[in-house]
C-alpha cells in the first residue's frame, strides 16, 4: 500500500486498460487526465481512504459533475488503486437541478424521419426505428448478420470511433426480429453484396457516429423542426411504442437488449394520448359523469396509432 497512484496508474494503463474496449480506455484516460492523477498522483495507495474521496468529490475540482460522472470516477479511481469501499462509505451529492427527460421520439417523428431521408440514410432511420437498436450496433452491422428466411436481425459487434469492437453487455448479443419490408428495404440497398458491412463511410469505411449526427441527422432534423437528439432517442421512441403496443415485457427485453425491467421503464416516454386513452377506458368513479369525451379520446387515439 506505500507504491504511489502515479505508479499504479502506469500499472494499470499498460495492463489492463489495454485490453479494454476504446470507449472504456477513452472515458477513464479523461478521469485520469482530468481529475484523478492532478489530485491523487503523490499519494500512496494507503492514504486513498474513503474521507479522502469524500472531502474530493465536495471539492471545487469536481463539484460541477453530475453524481453518475463523479460514481464513474470513483469506479476508476477503485480499479487503479485496488480499492473496495464499503456500502454507503462515498457519499455523492444530489443533483443540483432537476433531470431533464431525454429525448424520445413518437412514431410520427420516426415516420417523418424516414419518409424525408433517402439512400443509406434511410436505411439506417428505418432500422433504428424498426429495432430501438443502439447507433454503435447499426454501424456495426454485417450483411451475414441478417436472416432473410426468418426475419431476424442478429447484433453481434458495435462500432466506436469508426473501430470495431463487441457489443455494450453480454445481454446485448441478440436476435431481433423484424417485419419483412424493412429486410426488402436492406436487401434494395446492399443490392448483390455478399459481405462487409451494411453501413459505410464514403471511403468504405465504418461511420463514426459524430461525423454521421454532424452530417446526416441533425441538419435534417433541423430541416424538419425536430428537435436536436441522436440515434438514442430513436431506441426510447421504440421501447415506448412497443409497451403501448402491449408487447410483453420479456419480449422487449430480448430485441432491446436490456435484462431488467428497470431498464425498460429509463426508457419508457408514454405519450399524452396513450395516457388519455387508458384513462377514458377506465370506468369512473361517479356514475353520472358524460362518457362522450372520453369514447372520443379513445376513439381518435385509435385511429392515430398506426403500426410502422
Amino acid at each position: 500500500m506505500n507504491s504511489r497512484f502515479s505508479s499504479a496508474t502506469l500499472w494499470f494503463q499498460q495492463y489492463k486498460m489495454s485490453k479494454m474496449k476504446q470507449s472504456t480506455v477513452k472515458t477513464m484516460q479523461g478521469h485520469i487526465n482530468n481529475y484523478l492523477l492532478p489530485k491523487f498522483a503523490g499519494y500512496t495507495l494507503g492514504m486513498i481512504t474513503a474521507e479522502k474521496v469524500n472531502e474530493y468529490l465536495s471539492s471545487d475540482e469536481v463539484s460541477h459533475l453530475s453524481p453518475k460522472s463523479q460514481k464513474h470516477l470513483v469506479t476508476t479511481l477503485c480499479l487503479i488503486a485496488g480499492k473496495k469501499f464499503g456500502r454507503g462509505a462515498i457519499r455523492y451529492p444530489a443533483p443540483k437541478t432537476l433531470r431533464e427527460e431525454e429525448p424520445c421520439r413518437t412514431p410520427e417523428e420516426m415516420q417523418l424521419i424516414i419518409d424525408a431521408s433517402a439512400g443509406q440514410d434511410k436505411v439506417i432511420y428505418a432500422v433504428a426505428s424498426e429495432t430501438g437498436m443502439r447507433a454503435g450496433e447499426i454501424y456495426g452491422l454485417e450483411v451475414t448478420d441478417i436472416d432473410w428466411i426468418r426475419n431476424q436481425i442478429h447484433v453481434r459487434r458495435s462500432v466506436y470511433d469508426g473501430q470495431i469492437q463487441t457489443p455494450k453487455t453480454q445481454n446485448a448479443y441478440r436476435v431481433i426480429d423484424v417485419k419483412p419490408w424493412l429486410l426488402e428495404l436492406i436487401k434494395k440497398h446492399i443490392g448483390d453484396r455478399k459481405l462487409g458491412l451494411l453501413f459505410m463511410s464514403g471511403r468504405g469505411h465504418a461511420i463514426r457516429h459524430t461525423t454521421f449526427l454532424r452530417r446526416h441527422l441533425h441538419p435534417l432534423l433541423k430541416k424538419l423542426g425536430i428537435k436536436k437528439s441522436g440515434i438514442h432517442a430513436f431506441r426510447h421512441g421504440r421501447v415506448s411504442y412497443l409497451v403501448e403496443q402491449g408487447v410483453a415485457r420479456e419480449i422487449i427485453k430480448a430485441w432491446i437488449g436490456h435484462g431488467s425491467d428497470a431498464m425498460i421503464e429509463k426508457y419508457l416516454h408514454l405519450r399524452t394520448s396513450y395516457r388519455a386513452a387508458a384513462l377514458a377506458n377506465i370506468p369512473s368513479l361517479q356514475p353520472n359523469y358524460p362518457t362522450s369525451f372520453a369514447m372520443s379520446s379513445g376513439s381518435s387515439f385509435a385511429e392515430s396509432v398506426q403500426v410502422m
